[in-house]
């Protein structure tokens, strides 16, 4: 029996592990085709990064409907890509948001809106 289980997790490995890194390769390539879209927010002191890892509108920024959508994607791909982070090293979602966007307000450029306490500011 535990034979059996050995043999069935190791096709559970084989079959989910290409799924993970195929998903994360995804998220990648959305990642890099919003990229310019979103810099051009952030320059423009629409967009900046929260100390949650997430995008989200400056403080009185109005957001076009593609803006919010872009902004949207964003976030919905960025918490996916946490989840399998968070699974792969067995630490709570939330805290891989928080890793990812204390990395994000590090290398924020000058001139572009960080939030960290909930307090925006300008890097």
């Amino acid at each position: 029996m535990k034979f059996f289980a050995q043999i069935l997790s190791l096709i559970f490995l084989t079959v989910t592990l290409p799924a993970v890194a195929d998903e994360l390769d995804d998220l990648k390539k959305k990642f890099r085709e919003r990229a310019p879209a979103l810099s051009k927010l952030r320059a423009a002191g629409k967009l900046g990064e929260t100390d949650k890892g997430y995008i989200a509108p400056v403080k009185g920024a109005a957001l076009t409907a593609a803006e919010t959508q872009l902004m949207q994607a964003e976030n919905r791909d960025r918490r996916a890509g946490y989840r399998i982070i968070s699974k792969r090293r067995s630490i709570p979602e939330q805290k891989v948001g928080q890793l990812a966007g204390a990395k994000k307000i590090q290398s924020a450029k000058p001139g572009e809106w960080v939030q960290q306490g909930g307090a925006w500011k300008k890097k």
